[in-house]
């Protein structure tokens, strides 16, 4: 039992230390500087690190070229490390999302608090708004913009919010 924990343990470091040097190329403009590999990408990687670990690691060790018992253990387990790096990958990315939007925000809301006048900064409130899921907000925006700047552009999208807002 001891030999399968270590073996685990092992797998488990081959396929962390994997990830992020998978993430480091993928951030560092790997794949002629393409930055935004799908995160789909990565999880198919990551199975195939696992898979590769699996054999490589037990292989070496038991020096047992019949490895489908332990592959059999070690896929689902890197299927579950990847999922949970994907879903913390995601959180985190959402997170700093929200973090910049808001930081945004605020910068708009004073340009608009300074100029009242300003449409375009009460377009963008509405846009950050709409982002947020604050919906009601972003249409008392969107009639601060119609009162300064009526145009076409800016009825019809006042319009498809209310029936976005009104279909949740």
């Amino acid at each position: 039992m001891l030999s399968f924990l270590f073996y685990a343990a092992l797998l488990a470091a081959f396929f962390v230390a994997g990830l992020y040097v998978l993430d480091w190329f993928i951030k560092s403009g790997g794949r002629k500087g393409d930055e935004n590999i799908s995160l789909n990408a990565v999880f198919v990687a990551g199975v195939a690190l696992t898979c590769g670990a699996a054999f490589v690691v037990i292989g070496i060790f038991t020096g047992s070229l019949s490895l489908l018992k332990w592959v059999a253990i070690a896929l689902p387990a890197g299927l579950v490390a990847t999922f949970l790096w994907r879903a913390k990958t995601a959180s985190d990315n959402k997170r700093i999302a929200l973090e910049l939007l808001t930081e945004e925000e605020l910068r708009v809301r004073e340009a608009a608090r300074s100029d009242p006048k300003n449409a375009a900064a009460w377009a963008r409130l509405a846009e950050i708004a709409e982002k947020k899921g604050e919906h009601r907000k972003a249409l008392d925006y969107l009639e601060k913009v119609r009162g300064l700047e009526p145009s076409p552009d800016i009825y019809r999208r006042a319009e498809l919010l209310k029936k976005n807002r009104s279909g949740l």
